[in-house]
């Protein structure tokens, strides 16, 4: 068992701060063993978010506080960021990749604001007993599989039959947390770099037609390098409340949450800050007795609220 760098992004809006608050205190539940830096990445230019500093440090455990590191995305694109920096899903998926200039692990687990640890963590929860990273399964729509397509043909790899581990219409995940191998993702931006002539930020955000763990994945591929992954024949371990109407997507529904939640029990419950549009108060009274039941923390319940009810 080694110790990790953890990374989680986040944004400039107050409902992602108030998310990322009790993501930081539910990494109570994380064997502290396993816990090399927890850096918040900030996906958006330093002068905009450094107020938000303040927050996170007041609401930060005091067992971890001394493995939090702040990070800004200057920090990791190459280049002196222009006024406007396009902090939106595209940008933000490049960070992923390129803070692997700045983590210290030979592996580094990413996490969104909105994935909140729900129960005990431990290496197994990301790795077998061979050391093989996890990855799961999932169905994606037809506009992400042609995102799939195009990451396994940037690297000449044209039967993307031939590189699932899984059977169609079953594929990799694409959503966090997702475990990444530094030395594979800076071979990745290095073999982008010298193949476009340009910096990798800039290739990944003009192109718009990659998702950051499809064209990784491909790149695993292409390097013959999947065998230090194990793929779960399962959907990914962490219950996520999505943007979408629950009446009409019936797997975001409280039901459907509710039954993987008690069948599968899984080690997240993720809630995207984009919902509470969505839902209703019944659903959102569901969620905030869920996070009372499951912490015990005032905090939290103050948190939920302020971002169920705003």
């Amino acid at each position: 068992m080694s110790r990790m760098d953890f990374v989680t992004i986040v944004f400039d809006n107050q409902k992602e701060i108030d998310l990322l608050k009790i993501q930081l205190i539910s990494f109570t539940y994380v064997d502290p063993n396993i816990i090399n830096n927890i850096y918040v990445l900030f996906n958006d230019a330093k002068e905009k978010v450094e107020n938000y500093i303040p927050q996170i440090l007041n609401q930060c455990p005091a067992d971890i506080i001394k493995n939090l590191k702040i990070l800004y995305v200057e920090d990791l694109i190459g280049k002196k960021l222009e006024e406007k920096y396009p902090s939106d899903w595209w940008s933000q998926q490049a960070a992923k990749l390129l803070v692997s200039k700045i983590v210290t692990t030979d592996k580094y687990i990413v996490l969104d604001a909105k994935n909140h640890f729900i129960t005990d963590i431990t290496y197994e929860t990301f790795f077998n007993d061979k050391n093989q990273a996890i990855i799961y399964n999932a169905i994606h729509n037809d506009e992400l599989m042609e995102w799939y397509q195009c990451a396994f043909t940037y690297f000449n790899l044209d039967n993307i039959q031939n590189h699932n581990p899984f059977h169609d219409p079953l594929y990799i995940q694409t959503t966090t947390p997702f475990v990444f191998v530094k030395e594979h993702v800076e071979g990745l931006i290095k073999y982008v770099e010298e193949k476009e002539g340009k910096l990798f930020f800039d290739f990944f955000y003009e192109a718009k037609k990659y998702t950051e763990f499809f064209f990784y994945y491909a790149y695993i591929c292409c390097i013959d390098k999947k065998d230090e992954y194990v793929f779960i024949p399962r959907q990914i371990d962490n219950a996520i409340i999505g943007p979408h109407d629950p009446n009409i997507h019936e797997w975001n529904s409280w039901k459907s949450k509710c039954h993987f939640i008690v069948h599968d029990r899984p080690s997240l419950f993720s809630l995207s800050s984009k919902c509470v549009g969505v839902l209703d108060k019944e659903y959102k009274d569901n969620i905030k007795m869920f996070y009372r039941f499951r912490f015990y923390n005032l905090k939290i319940d103050n948190l939920i609220a302020t971002i169920l009810d705003s």
